[in-house]
């Protein structure tokens, strides 16, 4: 998997805007586990499926076929790999709003 082009990342964000904290944090897994946290809060676990076929280009179909256990973390390293916490910055910086 290679981090998204600012486009794509542009789309994560997003498709993640509603559940990005507010209050930011400086530890990466605390803040995408509060991302994830909020999804499923909201039980728009459909989040999970949409942004994981943006960041490994795979189908939603094949997404679909993973086991629960599997998601998750593959959604957690996606968000990693791509660094949200930059993006949340840059998107706040310049003043891109989702």
């Amino acid at each position: 998997m290679q981090p998204l082009n600012l486009r794509k990342a542009l789309q994560l964000y997003d498709l993640l805007g509603n559940y990005i904290p507010i209050t930011p944090c400086q530890d990466g897994i605390e803040f995408v586990g509060i991302i994830v946290n909020n999804i499923v809060e909201a039980n728009k676990h459909e989040i999970f499926v949409d942004v994981l076929a943006l960041m490994t280009n795979v189908q939603e179909e094949e997404i679909l076929r993973l086991k629960p256990e599997e998601t998750i973390p593959l959604f957690m390293e996606c968000l990693a790999e791509n660094k949200i916490l930059q993006l949340v910055d840059f998107c706040n910086k310049v003043g891109y709003h989702a």
